[in-house]
C-alpha cells in the first residue's frame, strides 16, 4: 500500500455519454474515495493521453516531493482502513455514498 500510482479509465465514447450524466462520483479511484481527497492522480477519458501519462509517472519514479506526498496519502488511507474489516468499511464508505446520491448498493452491509 506504499506503491505510488496513477489511475486511467477509458471506454468507449458511447459508454462515457450514456453514463456520465448518471454516475456522479468526484473520485473514482478507491484510494482517493477512501481518503475523501486526491491521493492519486485520476486520468479520465479524454484526460489520458500518453503524453500527460507519461507527465503524471515520471516523479512517481524518482524521490521526489510528488512520490512523498503520495506515499504519506497512501499511509493515511491505510490508517483509516484499519487491520481487521478493512473490505466492510469501504463498503460502508461507498454505500454511504450510494445513499447520499439516493441509492443503496449495500443495503444489508451497515
Amino acid at each position: 500500500m506504499q506503491t505510488p500510482l496513477v489511475v486511467v479509465y477509458k471506454t468507449s465514447a458511447l459508454n462515457y455519454h450514456l453514463l456520465k450524466p448518471i454516475i456522479k462520483l468526484d473520485r473514482i479511484a478507491l484510494v482517493n474515495i477512501v481518503a475523501g481527497k486526491n491521493v492519486a492522480t485520476e486520468l479520465i477519458q479524454g484526460d489520458l493521453h500518453p503524453v500527460r501519462l507519461a507527465g503524471e509517472l515520471r516523479p512517481l519514479l524518482n524521490d521526489s516531493e510528488q512520490r512523498r506526498k503520495m506515499i504519506a496519502g497512501l499511509a493515511e488511507v491505510k490508517h483509516l482502513l484499519g487491520n481487521k474489516g478493512a473490505a466492510k468499511r469501504v463498503a460502508q464508505i461507498v454505500n454511504g455514498m450510494l445513499h447520499h446520491q439516493g441509492t443503496e448498493a449495500f443495503p444489508d452491509h451497515k
